[in-house]
């Protein structure tokens, strides 16, 4: 990422904490440090300067999102997410799921706030449509696509 880029950066004047936290309270940081990458004008070349960075949530992905922790070794980040969230769901057409179901269907590679970002892109792309809202989040979704 450039230095003009990084000044773009939602993330700069937020706690670093939210972004490397510990581990006892990392999903908390995590679902905080996920609002603001959400909307972050630089995260394509966030996520592109992060996927050497084994520590952190960068990009809205997490380490295991980009392959740190992995057996295989493959960057399962929001890109592979969002063809698996498709694969799921396609083949499931008109069943409800919540984002904790499909983070079991996918074996469990992507975090939830990963699916839920592939989600709301799915929704707006008219494939995916919400049923149910829980505390202003969705919570069930179902595939009403043909991709």
């Amino acid at each position: 990422m450039t230095p003009e880029e990084a000044a773009l950066a939602e993330c700069r004047p937020y706690p670093k904490e939210w972004f490397f936290p510990d581990k006892a309270n990392h999903l908390t940081m995590w679902e905080k440090a996920a609002l603001i990458c959400t909307v972050c004008v630089v995260i394509e070349p966030c996520l592109a300067s992060s996927v050497d960075e084994p520590f952190g949530y960068w990009a809205n992905t997490t380490p295991s999102d980009r392959g740190f922790g992995r057996a295989d070794g493959v960057m399962a980040g929001p890109h592979g997410a969002s063809q698996a969230v498709i694969n799921v769901l396609s083949s499931n057409e008109g069943t409800r799921v919540t984002v904790a179901r499909l983070e079991m269907l996918t074996t469990y590679q992507w975090h939830q706030n990963t699916l839920r970002q592939c989600l709301y892109e799915l929704q707006e792309r008219g494939l995916v449509e919400i049923i149910v809202q829980v505390q202003n989040r969705p919570k069930l979704y179902v595939w009403i696509g043909d991709e």
